[in-house]
């Protein structure tokens, strides 16, 4: 039942599938997340040097 005092909806009432994973693209490792199979974002893992990150900003 829902708050409303009708019945919940089907889609509330079956469980999202939540999956991460590890992926390298390019060199670099990255963190996949994923919900019911559409990837919600991909998180670099690693350590970078703080003036490769200032170049980054710069070549916009």
């Amino acid at each position: 039942m829902s708050a409303s005092g009708g019945p919940a909806s089907a889609h509330a009432a079956t469980s999202a599938t939540t999956t991460c994973g590890i992926v390298q693209v390019g060199g670099q490792l990255g963190l996949v997340l994923t919900l019911d199979g559409v990837r919600l974002c991909v998180l670099p893992l690693g350590v970078r040097a703080e003036c490769e990150l200032d170049l980054e900003s710069l070549a916009v």
